[in-house]
């Protein structure tokens, strides 16, 4: 979960932002609610009793792999993407900087391709590999360039389809995955 406590001007703490993957459906969860109350609360323990005003939920706007969606699309002249960043305020200025280059004529300081409309399922080989439990980064080389692939891993550790055991310690590149039994 990428949790977020911000203080505002006027004293008001904003705390979020549970990652409910629940489609279409952009109405606050009781689980999403408890998830972000109970995070909170393990690591900001001052916050534990402070009353809650109110709450809302937004859309997630991810693609099926967790990847964005970058570059020119094939069969549709001049136009050129840049969407899909379930975490655009960590992806958005990389990105921004990887399309400005393109429509510059520049060569982009990455490889555009795998980021493209039309692109492989990373989701599944990921899911094939991780069969047999593994350290993630393991797993994650045997699919390809973990710049592109760890994304989508995360994405789907989050979704729990993958699955990891954190009880003893954080994730770490070490961490040994698997399917989750849901998955299978």
């Amino acid at each position: 979960m990428l949790e977020l406590a911000a203080q505002r001007k006027d004293g008001r703490v904003l705390l979020g932002c549970p990652m409910d993957f629940v489609g279409m459906n952009d109405q606050p969860t009781v689980g999403g609610l408890a998830l972000t109350c109970g995070i909170i609360g393990d690591h900001l323990p001052g916050l534990r009793d402070v009353a809650i005003e109110r709450v809302w939920a937004g859309l997630l706007p991810q693609t099926p792999d967790a990847l964005p969606v970058l570059g020119p699309v094939d069969g549709v002249e001049g136009l050129v993407l840049a969407t899909g960043h379930v975490f655009g305020v960590a992806a958005g200025p990389m990105s921004g900087k990887l399309i400005a280059q393109h429509l510059t004529g520049a060569t982009p300081a990455l490889d555009l391709a795998p980021f493209r409309y039309e692109r492989p399922e990373i989701a599944d080989a990921l899911m094939e590999r991780f069969v047999a439990p593994m350290p993630l980064f393991t797993g994650a080389a045997a699919v390809g360039d973990r710049l592109v692939v760890l994304p989508v891993l995360y994405h789907l550790l989050w979704r729990q389809v993958l699955a990891v055991d954190l009880a003893a310690a954080p994730l770490s590149p070490g961490s040994v995955v698997h399917l989750a039994e849901a998955a299978r």
